[in-house]
């Protein structure tokens, strides 16, 4: 999701150095000025909390949270793979 998150902010010629920067700047360009749906900005800060829960907590995401972070993340990156395709 970061990666594609990524290029669709580096169309708009927008980089960041951190997965936070990279978030909001997605929520902010992208969702609060067009042309993705807030749910998806949601997901992505969501996914966040859940890499930033097993990379730096120790702690396992449990199995079915995991399973719809696979779920969210696919949803999200087709909506990206369609927004470059088409505005790209």
């Amino acid at each position: 999701m970061y990666y594609a998150a990524e290029a669709a902010l580096l169309e708009q010629g927008r980089t960041y150095d951190t997965h936070k920067g990279l978030i909001s700047g997605f929520g902010q360009h992208l969702v609060q000025e067009g042309p993705f749906a807030p749910d998806l900005g949601r997901d992505l800060a969501w996914a966040s909390q859940k890499r930033d829960m097993g990379d730096y907590d120790a702690r396992p995401v449990p199995g079915e949270e995991a399973e719809e972070v696979a779920e969210r993340a696919e949803t999200f990156v087709a909506a990206i793979r369609e927004h470059l395709a088409n505005d790209g």
